[in-house]
């Protein structure tokens, strides 16, 4: 089995969660944490181009990683490659995604990957305390995905089978 495929990034706008999942991602791959692979995110009900917001901006500067080149982009199955992880960061997306044709095996929810609630929470309208707190959730995820891929698809563990709808030792298999 070849362990490279692309991981995309899905939330609602794609201008909060998933461009900061995206970034912390990146600067894995950067530190050699995890192997070099295509890296995306996008947003169900994304406006095409729209920057990240300026709390998701900050938020991500203090935790390290750089959004002002973010440039929205809205989910499209299509577009997504045969052997690609989707990560998403609420249950119903994770539906959404799969009634888009997206294989559930393929689909994990983010906040599985690490201690905390499965749902990774929309901050848009919240406090800076808020989008600090995401952020930092989602580095914690992100780092559990991290772990996730480094343990080969062999010895992955499955954090949470009973939220993960899926065993993700064979959702890494099956890539």
């Amino acid at each position: 089995m070849a362990d490279r495929f692309d991981v995309v990034f899905v939330c609602a706008g794609n201008i909060c969660r998933s461009p900061m999942a995206e970034a912390f991602f990146r600067r894995a791959m950067a530190e050699g944490r995890t192997a070099p692979r295509r890296v995306s995110s996008a947003g169900l009900i994304a406006e095409h181009d729209d920057r990240a917001i300026a709390e998701t901006l900050h938020a991500a500067r203090k935790a390290g990683v750089d959004l002002t080149s973010h440039r929205a982009r809205r989910f499209d199955a299509a577009q997504i490659p045969d052997r690609a992880l989707v990560l998403v960061m609420e249950p119903g997306q994770r539906d959404a995604v799969i009634a888009a044709g997206v294989p559930a095996a393929r689909v994990w929810l983010l906040g599985d990957l690490a201690p905390g609630a499965a749902t990774i929470a929309d901050p848009e309208y919240g406090t800076e305390a808020v989008f600090d707190h995401c952020a930092s959730r989602i580095r914690d995820c992100v780092e559990g995905l991290v772990r996730c891929l480094g343990a080969g698809p062999k010895h992955a563990p499955a954090p949470r089978p009973v939220r993960a709808q899926g065993d993700h030792r064979l959702a890494t298999a099956a890539l």
